[in-house]
């Protein structure tokens, strides 16, 4: 058994409901055509406000931190100063036991030489090819030159590597006594 269909509306209903037809599938298409864009569009609008919301985070804790920002600069800057000044320090300590050394070398050098004594240290800094180095003056008075030679034996032998550049034992007397007085120049790391 077949089935027959038959349409009983008349044509101008069906061209109505045809042509309805063609506009709805039209329109459908046209609003499936225009959200695409508009879709862009919201997605594109959404992170722009997303980005404006962010810039507007960081501009407050920008703003937030910036006297932050700013002390750990000035802390910096008095870091800097202060490791400046340690280092000053660290040198100085390094040449005060230096001097330390220098005076209890003397000092035992002049014990074991006798009939010596030192009336004048001086120092200074040396400059250009020798610079680093500081010059030493030392003065004294002895009773024998052989006194002399023994303390600057003693003086050569010591640890502190003392260089001696000049020495001079013009004689004298001091009080009827015959006495050697003596200035040996020294150079010295430090």
């Amino acid at each position: 058994m077949a089935l027959l269909k038959i349409n009983l509306l008349p044509p101008k209903i069906k061209a109505a409901r045809t042509q309805q037809m063609i506009i709805m599938i039209v329109a459908a298409v046209a609003i499936g055509a225009a959200s695409i864009p508009l879709s862009f569009l919201y997605i594109k609008w959404m992170s722009v406000n997303s980005l404006k919301a962010q810039e507007e985070k960081i501009k407050k804790d920008s703003a937030e931190y910036a006297g932050v920002i700013e002390k750990v600069m000035e802390l910096e800057g008095k870091e800097g100063a202060l490791a400046k000044k340690l280092d000053s320090i660290d040198k100085l300590v390094a040449r005060q036991w230096m001097w330390i050394k220098l005076l209890e070398t003397f000092s035992a050098c002049q014990a074991e030489a006798g009939d010596l004594w030192l009336t004048s240290i001086q120092s200074k800094a040396l400059q250009g090819a020798d610079a680093g180095k500081t010059e030493i003056l030392l003065e004294g008075n002895a009773f024998s030159v052989a006194s002399i030679v023994v303390f600057q034996d003693l003086v050569r032998k010591s640890e502190m590597k003392l260089e001696i550049t000049k020495q001079e034992l013009p004689p004298s007397k001091v009080e009827g006594q015959s006495v050697v007085k003596f200035t040996f120049t020294y150079k010295v790391k430090g």
